[in-house]
């Protein structure tokens, strides 16, 4: 009788064991793309966003993205300003709720060999927009696209285009 005990209780533990659903929680996978003079880049490993408060400004909120390329020899960001909520909708330099957008070129992790933005001194600035199309306490998803970048003196210039990124929200 022991050894049938033994083996109707290790048959009904194989069958309980066989018969539960394995649940396995898949990781989304966070992107951003881009297109950099007609060329289409990816960011597999985006490298930050947030949306909260302003600390300075009461009533203010930021929206911030950056993303490094995944040799960590460029990266992209920019960032919203607003006075009130940022919602899902369209933002831009010519409503002046973007208030950065910027292309760096890294010599090294810590070292800046080129940098390019929406914004130069004595200029304005030139068109650059973003979308955000969903925004949930996890995520941020969203497009965006520009005319020109350009360097502080304006010798040089990239154009960004057809921008879009799916984020991990950090905060």
């Amino acid at each position: 009788m022991n050894k049938y005990t033994f083996l109707l209780l290790f048959s009904f533990l194989v069958w309980i064991g066989c018969s539960k659903e394995e649940k396995t929680e898949t990781t989304p996978s966070y992107y951003l793309s881009f297109k950099l003079n007609g060329n289409l880049l990816k960011h597999s490993y985006p490298t930050y966003s947030s949306l909260k408060p302003n600390a300075t400004i009461p009533g203010s909120y930021d929206f911030q993205l950056s993303s490094n390329s995944d040799d960590q020899k460029t990266n992209i960001g920019f960032s919203i300003h607003k006075a009130g909520a940022i919602t899902t909708g369209s933002y831009a330099t010519t409503d002046n709720s973007v208030q950065d957008a910027a292309y760096t070129i890294l010599r090294t992790s810590l070292a800046i060999e080129k940098y390019y933005s929406a914004f130069t001194t004595g200029h304005a600035p030139s068109s650059f927009s973003i979308t955000l199309t969903e925004i949930t306490d996890k995520y941020f998803k969203g497009t965006f696209t520009g005319s020109y970048l350009y360097n502080e003196d304006r010798t040089d210039s990239l154009r960004i285009s057809d921008g879009e990124f799916f984020l991990r929200r950090h905060n």
